[in-house]
């Protein structure tokens, strides 16, 4: 990975980003954003206010990463975070959508994968080694799960036991 922000990329002077960080073209990290050392935000990619991420993210191009919940009843004056952790990878087009309720978080761990067009909407609690395919939703996991494509898990849903989806 080469470190550095390109010329066209749009960084707030709010937001903090850690060392040996590669951020590409047209990328756009808005205030109050954390960004951990050794990550790779890729090209057209936003990574919108109240994002905390650790160290060692892959995030590939055209990918969405905290915005607002898709909510109707969302107040937009609320402030909600998005936690990741660290070695995570999100593939292009994936979306991450912060929570719904005020002080509150949605929360990825470590180490998950998120595949092109794969989406964790918002107050998600995902924990460590998670995978979503393809056109994946998802919304409150509890363990490691797999999850087939075109398999939709909706809000209010949780999987504690459960390991694959068939």
């Amino acid at each position: 990975m080469s470190s550095g922000i390109h010329k066209t990329a749009i960084v707030s002077d709010n937001a903090s980003i850690g060392k040996n960080v590669s951020i590409g073209a047209y990328a756009i990290i808005e205030d109050d954003v954390v960004i951990g050392d050794n990550t790779s935000i890729g090209e057209y990619s936003i990574i919108k206010k109240y994002t905390t991420m650790g160290e060692n993210n892959i995030i590939h191009h055209h990918t969405s990463i905290g915005n607002l919940p898709q909510d109707i009843s969302f107040d937009r004056d609320k402030i909600t975070f998005l936690k990741i952790g660290n070695n995570n990878e999100f593939r292009e087009f994936s979306s991450i959508h912060r929570a719904s309720k005020e002080n509150e978080s949605t929360n990825i761990a470590n180490n998950c994968y998120v595949m092109a067009t794969g989406h964790i909407a918002h107050d998600c609690q995902v924990l460590d080694n998670v995978i979503v395919c393809n056109s994946a939703l998802w919304l409150d996991m509890d363990i490691l799960v797999e999850m087939l494509l075109f398999r939709v898990i909706h809000q209010y849903i949780n999987l504690y036991i459960l390991e694959h989806l068939l």
